[in-house]
């Protein structure tokens, strides 16, 4: 599994299947044996890849089947992410960690576009950031802070929620700049953007991949809050503008 989808909640989506020969293939990830009428533990059993697959939309019955599609070990499947914009700023969608970050980003290079002058800012998008090594390569040398672009982690024991930005204190791979967070904080006050500062007890960032990969630089790691990670994710217009604000009130001040 790529980026550790709860599977619970990926139950009954739809996939694609995309092949090396270019070829798609819809399907539908379930349970083996799926139906309740000849299954009575279908409700209770607990959901791994060791009792899970992808039901295939073609007429194939062993594995020979399969292979005759084009269909082999590696091939991507993407799940639909059932994404919903609601009229009240809500939005629900799998894989907003990070999505949301994306948007983040180009509203910041739309708003750069229109100042009409250079800003010492590059903004990276990495692409493998959930498998560990995204943040790694491709730094420029004149870098001197790395603000991350993250999700917020929404949970009981935190106080981040999907209408602020999040400013992570600590994760998994240890403790932020303070210097930064501490900017981070002063400018959040100072500007009168809704924001939160939490510890994360089970995350990772690119800020850790890149100074693990010798990074010589401040890491510092914002986001908007996104509930239920991994799962059926949701976030809110105000904690995504709020967290592009903070980003423009840090460019700003070190402009």
């Amino acid at each position: 599994l790529l980026g550790g989808p709860l599977l619970p909640s990926f139950e009954g989506g739809y996939v694609r299947i995309h092949t090396l020969d270019n070829r798609v293939y819809t399907g539908t990830l379930l349970l083996n044996d799926p139906s309740t009428h000849a299954n009575n533990s279908a409700a209770t059993k607990e959901r791994s890849t060791s009792v899970m697959h992808i039901r295939i939309d073609e007429p194939v019955s062993k594995p020979e089947d399969v292979r005759a599609l084009g269909i082999r070990t590696g091939d991507i499947i993407a799940f639909d992410p059932k994404f919903q914009r609601l009229e009240n700023g809500y939005i629900k969608s799998h894989f907003l960690d990070n999505k949301a970050g994306c948007a983040v980003l180009f509203e910041l290079a739309a708003r750069a576009s229109k100042m009409g002058r250079p800003l010492p800012v590059e903004l990276f998008f990495s692409t493998y950031e959930e498998v560990g090594h995204g943040g790694a390569p491709s730094l420029s040398e004149t870098i001197n802070d790395l603000i991350v672009i993250d999700m917020g982690v929404v949970g009981d024991s935190l106080e981040g929620n999907e209408r602020k930005c999040s400013i992570c204190a600590k994760d998994s791979g240890g403790p932020y700049d303070y210097h930064v967070r501490a900017e981070l904080v002063r400018l959040a006050e100072s500007n009168s953007i809704a924001h939160a500062v939490d510890v994360y007890p089970f995350y990772s960032s690119d800020g850790t991949a890149a100074l693990r990969a010798g990074a010589d630089v401040r890491v510092g790691l914002i986001g908007p809050g996104v509930a239920a990670s991994h799962g059926m994710e949701r976030t809110h217009v105000e904690g995504i503008s709020a967290t592009v604000d903070l980003c423009m009130a840090f460019i700003a001040q070190n402009s």
